[in-house]
């Protein structure tokens, strides 16, 4: 006659009376002392330990080196270019020299107007500096430009127009030396130069002692 097993009876009996059914089953220790269906905890710990280290070595790569170093090289000052010397203005077709230049409008003619801009931008053509007044020196260099002004040099023109004698013209001296040889081509006294006036010999500058 065999006797039943009541302890394994027993046993089976135990486990659905503390899980039921309908709850999940437990995990059981495995052979080897691991647990089945959890993380490993040594994997864990190594991934905790590396990321640790990896903290650890961001922190040491700020180094505290004291104050910025500063530059101790000095700054050589700064020199401003000297201005360039007068040599010679480039050759051109001179402003006051061309009657169908002059004659802006094509009427003919030339208008004191038209003759006051062509005068104004031979003085800016003379001015090789820049600085709103004409020496002796760019007169001689604008020589090529200035062509044969009623047959006066340099020196004559400067005499002629210096009003102040103060050795350089101005813009307004220049405009004013122009302007009268404006009046002295005009032969009619008309505020205009025709062709026939401007091709006529033009009479000679006053000499600076019989000018009022």
């Amino acid at each position: 006659m065999q006797v039943p097993d009541r302890t394994r009876s027993d046993s089976s009996a135990r486990v659905r009376a503390v899980h039921p059914p309908g709850l999940a089953t437990p995990v059981w220790p495995s052979l080897s002392g691991r647990t089945r269906g959890a993380p490993t905890m040594t994997r864990t710990i190594a991934r905790i330990a590396l990321l640790v280290g990896l903290i650890a070595l961001a922190g040491c790569e700020h180094k505290e080196t004291g104050p910025e170093e500063q530059d101790t090289r000095t700054t050589a000052p700064v020199v401003a270019s000297p201005a360039p010397a007068v040599t010679a203005v480039p050759p051109t077709v001179h402003p006051l020299s061309d009657f169908d230049r002059l004659d802006a409008n094509h009427d003919g003619r030339i208008s004191s107007a038209e003759y006051a801009r062509a005068a104004q931008s031979l003085f800016e053509m003379i001015d090789m500096e820049h600085d709103g007044t004409v020496t002796l020196q760019e007169l001689e260099a604008a020589r090529g430009v200035l062509g044969d002004l009623d047959g006066l040099d340099a020196k004559r023109i400067l005499a002629l127009a210096d009003a102040d004698e103060d050795g350089k013209l101005t813009l307004g001296e220049w405009m004013a030396f122009n302007n009268a040889r404006f009046d002295r081509i005009d032969a009619n006294d008309d505020g205009f130069i025709d062709r026939a006036e401007w091709n006529a010999p033009h009479p000679a500058p006053p000499e600076p002692s019989a000018i009022p």
